[in-house]
């Protein structure tokens, strides 16, 4: 957004007639602006950017030459609403009456009967192209909307009117691409791995090809050239710094200037005189495993060389600029040498997964252990267009392997076919578009191959988007609050959830998260947290000192005291509140409630936060999934009060 008024006034500075173009004039028109003074143009070279000061501030335009809006930001000081008068449907019908108005030349081709609407201080709204009867996802237009006015804030519209897509009477069916699949033999038995701290976890999947593409017309398989950046392939420099002291000494541990002759004495690297050493140090890896890294200058450019401190292969290796000396080998034939000479002890469990050729060519050979592939190892291995090595990938973990009870490909299929499936899309083959099946994008592909499992990539079970159903809705009494609430994109959980039901510690602080200090840690809220997700929430809620690291309890209840307590923290009071002793009592119950946490209490009674029911608050009860949104929502409504 910055960069875009930075270019504006650069481009404002060098216009000169304001409203001297015809095409300025139309999609001011089209805009229906109340202009308090004459219009800024600006000749962009492919169209205009336009400047209107209204009666609420100015507005910036970009349209085309004969007036077609292309994007409008009005730009208006005013504060979002943390509850918007206006509900999501309202939101919508606002923007599908813009929508008409100002591009009327593509409507038959948006489909504005569906919109993706999210609310984050103004309604976003957003309607994709669709082209006989499959979306178009590269096309759409992306309105923001005022909560409270109905105004339109922002548009944007990104079309190609030149697109060009494939004709077709007929589709082949899912099933028909499915059965291909199967015949083809497209799942696949691999490992994977996760990372836990210092531990490597292996596990065998059922997986497939992420770029695999079936043409939807005639069923055939399309073939993607994948392309590998070689750099760090393996991650090998996911490390920290570590210096080798006196309690680690082993004699089979290289020093760092025997690291540096062995780095020399390989002559596919090229590491000449020419080279001077800048540095060289010890790190460790996730495995608990020395490397030497070391880097070298010369006049040509810049070497770096990581080695095994114990078994002195070179992990990685990365050049930057050319060699000090032409090569003019065949690059098969450095590949060959280089895996014959230095990874003997590893070649015969190396098997070339797929070439690439691009300004460098990339070999990538992937570990198999037995006849089962492990992509996660390997060699990763890239020769420059004069044949010298320039990349150098290459990861053997000391991990233990087990294909015991695996599930049979039969039934590996059918779960894929009932979990995992394919959609339709559009896919760009040079020419022009034609519909595709590609793996569905609410899946990874990944089956577990001991207990079934669709898999996410971090190794656990994928959870997939789970679309809000209160069950019991309309028997609760505050039904209204939580319409509302939802209009929002607040939720108490995710799924099928009943807000009568007690609501889980996780879910209560993913909920409040967004009131923290620094922002809501956790951006998915449609699906269960994986673990990383959760790690970050309440690393987030132990930082700020809201809960300690004894009362972590993910399916735990919270009770309604407890609850209160966090809700207070998180909103900056906690320092004022647990001064209890300052504060008078108002709940007939306050003898029930822990000494230290009745501050909270009525302090959250004094800012509408709660209001307890016949004078009570009853502390002890564990926190309903309805009355925390509740709560939630007098803390807003206040906030919008006070505005």
């Amino acid at each position: 957004m910055k960069k875009f008024f930075l270019l504006l006034i650069v481009l404002l500075l060098l216009c000169v007639s304001v409203y001297a173009q015809d095409g300025a004039r139309t999609a001011i028109q089209t805009l229906k602006l109340n202009m308090t003074e004459e219009a800024s143009v600006a000749d962009t070279g492919n169209g205009y950017y336009i400047a209107v000061p209204d009666v609420d501030g100015v507005s910036y335009i970009s349209c085309t030459y004969d007036g077609v809006v292309l994007s409008y930001i009005k730009d208006v000081q005013k504060e979002h609403s943390p509850l918007p008068l206006l509900t999501k449907n309202d939101a919508k019908r606002f923007a599908q009456s813009f929508v008409i108005n100002v591009a009327p030349d593509i409507l038959g081709t948006i489909d504005l009967s569906k919109a993706e609407v999210t609310y984050n201080g103004t309604f976003n709204v957003v309607y994709y192209r669709v082209h006989n009867g499959i979306v178009y996802s590269n096309n759409y237009v992306s309105l923001g909307v005022d909560g409270d006015t109905g105004d339109i804030l922002s548009y944007y519209r990104e079309y190609d009117k030149n697109a060009v897509f494939a004709d077709f009477d007929n589709l082949v069916s899912p099933q028909y691409i499915f059965d291909l699949f199967k015949r083809e033999g497209q799942l696949n038995l691999t490992y994977n791995k996760s990372v836990s701290g210092s531990n490597v976890f292996v596990y065998p999947v059922y997986t497939l090809d992420q770029t695999l593409l079936y043409n939807a017309v005639t069923g055939g398989t399309i073939n993607q050239e994948r392309e590998i950046i070689p750099d760090n392939y393996f991650d090998i420099t996911s490390m920290y710094e570590k210096i080798k002291d006196g309690t680690e000494q082993n004699e089979e541990m290289l020093e760092p200037i025997e690291a540096q002759l062995l780095a020399r004495s390989i002559p596919e690297l090229k590491i000449t005189d020419d080279y001077r050493i800048v540095s060289a140090r010890y790190l460790k890896n996730s495995n608990q495993k020395y490397l030497i890294i070391l880097n070298y200058e010369s006049d040509f450019g810049t070497v770096t060389v990581t080695v095994d401190a114990h078994s002195g292969i070179v992990c990685e290796f990365t050049r930057t600029g050319p060699a000090p000396e032409v090569g003019t080998e065949d690059a098969n034939e450095v590949i060959k040498n280089y895996l014959t000479d230095y990874l003997g002890e590893y070649i015969y469990n190396l098997k070339l997964s797929s070439v690439y050729n691009g300004e460098k060519t990339v070999y990538l050979y992937e570990r198999m252990v037995g006849d089962v592939p492990f992509p996660a190892n390997g060699l990763c291995i890239a020769v420059d267009r004069s044949g010298n090595i320039s990349n150098i990938s290459f990861l053997w973990e000391n991990l233990d392997f087990s294909a015991d009870g695996i599930i049979s490909i039969g039934e590996a299929y059918k779960i894929f076919n009932e979990k995992c499936k394919f959609e339709l899309k559009y896919y760009f083959d040079g020419n022009k578009n034609i519909p595709v099946y590609s793996l569905s994008s609410n899946t990874t592909g990944i089956i577990d191959a001991k207990t079934g499992e669709v898999l996410g990539y971090d190794g656990k079970k994928l959870h997939t988007a789970k679309y809000l159903n209160y069950t019991d809705l309309d028997s609760f009494y505050g039904k209204d609050i939580v319409e509302k609430m939802a209009d929002c994109d607040i939720y108490a959980s995710r799924g099928n959830v009943a807000l009568y039901d007690e609501m889980l510690q996780k879910d209560y602080l993913l909920l409040i998260s967004s009131y923290l200090p620094g922002g809501k840690p956790v951006i998915e809220n449609f699906a269960d947290l994986n673990d990383q997700q959760l790690e970050m929430l309440y690393n987030a809620f132990t930082a700020q000192g809201v809960l300690m690291p004894s009362e972590i309890d993910y399916d735990a209840p919270v009770s309604r005291e407890k609850a209160v307590e966090y809700f207070i923290k998180t909103i900056g009071y906690g320092e004022v509140a647990k001064n209890y002793h300052i504060f008078d009592a108002h709940f007939k119950d306050v003898r029930s409630m822990e000494k230290d946490l009745i501050g909270y209490i009525e302090l959250a009674r004094s800012l509408k936060i709660v209001s307890g029911s016949d004078g009570y608050f009853r502390p002890k009860q564990n926190l309903k999934n309805g009355d925390a949104l509740i709560m939630v929502y007098n803390y807003l409504s206040n906030l919008e009060d006070a505005k």
